[in-house]
């Protein structure tokens, strides 16, 4: 039985997508649950799209597919996070009890007790996507963290990373357990999480890609190169792996041949001349931006969390604007032949990028294929498109 259900009689199968947390900015990751409730829409399934969300006091309509509903806000000195978790899950109860539905789809938040107690409830009505192995990612971000000796620091470790770890640990199986199946969005995770539950499958990320402009190719002036990165995380992630391009292109001295622009939630500025923060940039700041650009890069240090593969978002924007990558990892669709000669792939560790090589790899490309914006538009709208997606469900 497939994960989406279709019907055979006039009565729609009803689905609620479920999204803890959110802002009221259109991020990557909201374009890709916005597209993918769309598809869904179209292929017979009655699915609204709910973000539990502190950022309002009332249900808001961020799109036409996503409504804000809101949740409130921890007022707790201490462990405010614990308290914000509880709330979570109290909105989330409430939003079950308002909604009846055939299935609730549920972007895996984190493992708590509550949510044991509420999936239980509603047997076999869960499907849940796992985007991450959640308890490697923990480990991941305390290793990036520098922590001193006192109660305060003690206690944000209890906070964010003793306490998420010990639930991880004690209360996924049985949350899976209760659900009707998961979705790992790579190979990897779908096999960590099956040890759990047989009925689980992977499938990549898709993309709307009818919602993106193809970009209009930029010659390579003076063989120096300007490199994308979309980052939709409010602080940096470690996996993102920027500290490793930046060392890369100090390392082969390229500081004036290599300039990267970083778009995102963050305003931050560099200590390096050839780093720019250009902020949030809204739909059309993005698609002049895509117009200035020659390669983008995804995540380049996946591995940090334990992650040998990856779907990520950034990457599908990349191909679906026709915008060549920077690939540190195997990815379920991108890692494919097809996309060979648009993608060029470095290891999946703390090398130093022999960027040198990129940067002819890409001359050659730009050369060689004038329409190559054009291409791999085309070829993401055949094998990344929401639509194709669902084919394999």
């Amino acid at each position: 039985m497939a994960v989406f259900e279709y019907t055979t009689n006039t009565n729609l199968v009803k689905w609620i997508y479920i999204n803890i947390g959110g802002t009221t900015k259109l991020t990557s990751i909201y374009k890709k649950i916005d597209g993918q409730i769309a598809s869904i829409k179209k292929n017979g399934i009655a699915i609204e799209s709910i973000f539990l969300s502190t950022a309002v006091a009332e249900k808001t309509k961020l799109t036409e597919n996503i409504t804000l509903y809101p949740v409130q806000k921890a007022e707790r000195k201490y462990f405010p996070q614990w308290q914000l978790q509880y709330y979570y899950i109290k909105t989330l109860d409430k939003l079950l009890k308002e909604h009846d539905a055939d299935y609730y789809y549920l972007r895996y938040p984190f493992a708590h007790p509550a949510l044991l107690r509420l999936i239980k409830k509603y047997p076999s009505k869960f499907i849940i996507e796992y985007n991450a192995i959640q308890i490697l990612e923990i480990k991941c971000e305390e290793k990036t963290k520098t922590r001193a000796s006192n109660i305060s620091s003690i206690m944000a470790k209890l906070q964010d990373y003793a306490r998420p770890l010990f639930y991880e640990w004690l209360y996924a199986k049985p949350i899976i357990k209760y659900a009707h199946k998961t979705l790992g969005v790579t190979k990897q995770i779908s096999e960590y999480y099956k040890k759990y539950k047989s009925k689980t499958i992977a499938i990549g990320n898709g993309i709307a890609t009818a919602n993106y402009l193809t970009r209009i190719a930029p010659p390579i002036i003076n063989s120096k190169i300007k490199l994308l990165i979309l980052d939709g995380t409010s602080t940096q992630a470690p996996w993102q792996g920027t500290d490793r391009l930046i060392n890369s292109i100090i390392t082969h001295k390229m500081e004036n041949v290599v300039e990267i622009l970083i778009a995102g939630n963050n305003t931050l500025s560099s200590p390096h001349s050839f780093v720019t923060h250009l902020g949030y940039l809204n739909h059309d700041e993005l698609n002049n931006i895509f117009n200035q650009v020659h390669i983008g890069t995804g995540n380049l240090c996946i591995f940090r969390k334990g992650l040998l593969e990856g779907a990520v978002l950034k990457n599908r924007e990349y191909a679906a604007r026709g915008l060549p990558i920077l690939l540190a990892h195997d990815d379920i669709d991108i890692s494919k032949p097809a996309w060979h000669d648009y993608v060029y792939k470095i290891k999946n560790n703390e090398d130093i990028i022999n960027l040198p090589k990129v940067h002819q790899w890409l001359i050659n490309l730009y050369k060689q294929k004038p329409q190559h914006a054009f291409e791999m538009a085309t070829l993401a709208k055949k094998t990344l498109d929401f639509e194709k997606k669902l084919m394999l469900l």
